[in-house]
């Protein structure tokens, strides 16, 4: 298994922002529920809300209330790569859908 950066952001409400600043090479950030950060930890297939983000910071949002945590990866990128990573929740705002800012290719669970 690739070697990965995480965040346990604990319980969150649906709607918090999760931003999340990198510096260094583009990476791969995750925002996993409880399973799923399991199944990636063990190298599974899992479902995940994110993208390559080639862009600081990015921004997602929490699709529903619980448990969450990011990982931050360099999965597919050239060797040698490298990223440092930070993290930081904003309050959920009313009436704000979910919205990815600084993904290239933004992933999400289907509904």
């Amino acid at each position: 298994m690739t070697q990965f950066q995480q965040y346990d952001l604990g319980h969150q409400q649906r709607g918090t922002t999760v931003v999340m600043t990198l510096r260094g090479n583009a990476a791969n950030v995750r925002l996993l529920d409880p399973i799923n950060f399991e199944h990636f930890r063990n190298g599974r297939a899992h479902r995940y809300h994110g993208c390559l983000a080639e862009r600081s910071p990015v921004r997602l949002t929490v699709p529903t209330t619980g448990r969450w945590y990011v990982t931050v990866d360099l999965m597919g990128m050239r060797a040698g790569a490298r990223v440092e990573s930070s993290v930081r929740v904003e309050a959920a705002l009313p009436g704000l859908g979910r919205y990815f800012f600084g993904c290239q290719r933004a992933k999400e669970r289907p509904p």
